[in-house]
């Protein structure tokens, strides 16, 4: 999970929320108006990954998450940094957050919000991809990796193969510029920058 850098909203969306007859509920934003938010945060916000797990998204396998759930905080349903570009999965990331994990309102006091903070710096992987906090004792790390279902057997196996191509790409002689480039479609850019680290340590 990276930091999402937010940009201002787009005129479409800023336009509708000044209108006396503003949106009351998330229904109420046209369908060409959200579809315009959604292409313009996944390309120019988030560099066209999930905002909680690096893979990477195109329009149609993606959506608009309300990283505050409408129902907890309804008061947020419109704030344009409450707004993170999310895979469809069921099993993990937004779906998961919203429909499967035990999240409460005193979770969202701890767990990391990818527009505030990434967590590329208190968490560490193994060479079989699965996701381990820095501090056994970090509960908001941990509790993170949790609500959002982080090592599930999917995203997992993904960042193996990733971090056996950054090993194996690296062992040829590929600089670090290089492998980014190389990987640059895949995804996970947090696991292949933590695991360039790694080889830097060893060699």
């Amino acid at each position: 999970m990276q930091k999402i850098n937010k940009k201002s909203p787009i005129p479409e969306f800023s336009n509708l929320m000044s209108q006396k007859n503003k949106p009351k509920v998330w229904d109420d934003v046209p369908s060409d108006v959200r579809f315009k938010m959604k292409c313009f945060m996944l390309s120019c916000e988030q560099n066209n990954l999930c905002g909680y797990t690096e893979l990477p998204l195109k329009n149609d396998n993606s959506h608009i998450d309300h990283f505050k759930k409408r129902n907890m905080f309804p008061k947020l349903t419109f704030v344009w940094d409450n707004f993170v570009i999310a895979s469809i999965d069921e099993e993990f990331g937004a779906k998961f957050k919203d429909n499967h994990s035990n999240l409460t309102k005193k979770d969202y006091n701890i767990i990391y919000n990818p527009v505030v903070r990434g967590m590329e710096n208190v968490v560490w992987y193994d060479k079989d991809g699965k996701m381990y906090p820095n501090d056994n004792n970090d509960v908001g790390t941990m509790r993170t990796i949790e609500i959002f279902n982080l090592n599930h057997k999917s995203l997992k196996q993904r960042r193996k193969e990733i971090i056996k191509q950054v090993d194996e790409y690296f062992k040829c002689g590929c600089s670090n510029e290089d492998i980014k480039e190389i990987l640059q479609q895949s995804g996970f850019p947090s696991v292949i920058e933590w695991e360039l680290n790694q080889l830097k340590e060893v060699y």
